[in-house]
């Protein structure tokens, strides 16, 4: 796994952050400005992940190659939208493909520490116990990053246990964040 980290990890931490700034701000009266500001932020993980070939038997190596193709396949149609005119429906069909990266870049939160700062809201960074919180395998169907929904509507919930949920993206591509959340059982 060592190569591939080496490789794809901090541009593709990069690219992440650069569509969620992105899903953050998209109004189409400032795209042109916002497309200009993100520049080619994903030339660097394209080169890295021409690099890196995937090994069979290395799971986490797989975790950063699906992540890195969902966030070039997003940031693909979202250079396509803007390039053709298409209309904002057409950046928001490209922009699915930012929480099936995190989904697939999650399992290695607890593992690695750049992942792990990139899932914790900025407030919580420096909080010692949010970080190590987090520094805990996900546990399947309670913890992660999970998907709701259908092609009509959908919720991506990630979760650090099965009572508190701390960030969530909704059909729009709108993120929310909560610092805490408690169903009260």
């Amino acid at each position: 796994m060592g190569h591939a980290i080496d490789h794809l990890l901090l541009p593709l931490l990069r690219l992440l952050t650069a569509l969620e700034f992105m899903a953050r701000y998209l109004d189409p009266m400032v795209i042109d400005a916002v497309m200009e500001r993100i520049g080619h932020v994903d030339e660097p993980l394209r080169a890295a992940r021409a690099d890196v070939s995937l090994d069979a038997d290395d799971e986490d190596a797989a975790h950063l190659v699906a992540a890195s193709d969902a966030a070039l396949a997003a940031f693909d149609g979202v250079r396509a939208a803007f390039r053709d005119g298409d209309d904002l429906y057409a950046l928001f069909r490209a922009l699915r493909f930012l929480p099936r990266a995190q989904e697939a870049l999650y399992p290695l939160a607890h593992r690695l520490a750049p992942v792990n700062s990139f899932f914790v809201a900025p407030a919580l960074r420096d909080d010692a116990e949010a970080l190590a919180t987090r520094a805990v395998p996900p546990r399947p169907g309670e913890t992660g990053v999970m998907h709701v929904g259908n092609e009509n509507w959908q919720w991506w919930v990630e979760r650090l246990e099965p009572h508190r949920i701390i960030k969530w993206t909704d059909g729009q591509q709108r993120s929310h964040t909560l610092l805490s959340y408690t169903t009260g059982y």
